[in-house]
C-alpha cells in the first residue's frame, strides 16, 4: 500500500485516464496522448498533474468483478488524482531521509524526495513530517 487512510483531500481532478499498471500514491506527470497521465522520468519539460489516488490494474473483468469498497481503476480507465491536500505516502526512495518541513521534489516514477538537482526541480509541496517505523511520511501536496 502506498497511500494509508488518514488523509486530507481538498481538491481533487478526475478527468485523466491511465494506461499502465500503478499503485496509488504517485505522482503523475502528462502523457504524450491527450487525456492520459503516466509515470515517466523527470526533466525539464515534466509536468505534475496530481497524486494518483486509485490502484490501476489490468483486470479481466468478466472474471473479476471490480470491487467497489477499493480504490481501483481499470487501465485505460480514469483515476483520481489529488492536486491538493494531506497524505501520508511510502513513495520516497530508497537512501533518503524525510525532515519535517522539507520541500517535496517530484523524483523519477513518479515517487517524492527532498531534495532537488539540475534537472529534477518540480515542487509538489512540503513535508510535514519525518518518516514513521514504517517508512510513511505525511505530505502536503500543493500542485
Amino acid at each position: 500500500m502506498a497511500l494509508k487512510g488518514k488523509r486530507v483531500v481538498k481538491e481533487t481532478l478526475e478527468i485523466k485516464s491511465m494506461d499502465i499498471i500503478s499503485e496509488r500514491g504517485i505522482i503523475v506527470t502528462d502523457a504524450a496522448t491527450a487525456g492520459f497521465v503516466t509515470i515517466e522520468d523527470v526533466d525539464s519539460n515534466t509536468t505534475a498533474v496530481g497524486l494518483l489516488l486509485d490502484d490501476v490494474e489490468n483486470r479481466d473483468l468478466t472474471q473479476y468483478p471490480s470491487n467497489q469498497h477499493k480504490n481501483l481503476a481499470q487501465v485505460s480507465g480514469v483515476v483520481s488524482l489529488a492536486i491538493e491536500g494531506q497524505f501520508l505516502t511510502d513513495q520516497i526512495p530508497s537512501g533518503v531521509t524525510i525532515a519535517q518541513g522539507d520541500i517535496a521534489y517530484l523524483e523519477d516514477d513518479g515517487q517524492i524526495s527532498n531534495s532537488a538537482n539540475s534537472t529534477k526541480t518540480i515542487i509538489v509541496g512540503t513535508w510535514m513530517s519525518a518518516e514513521d517505523s514504517d517508512g510513511y511520511a505525511r505530505l502536503n501536496l500543493k500542485l
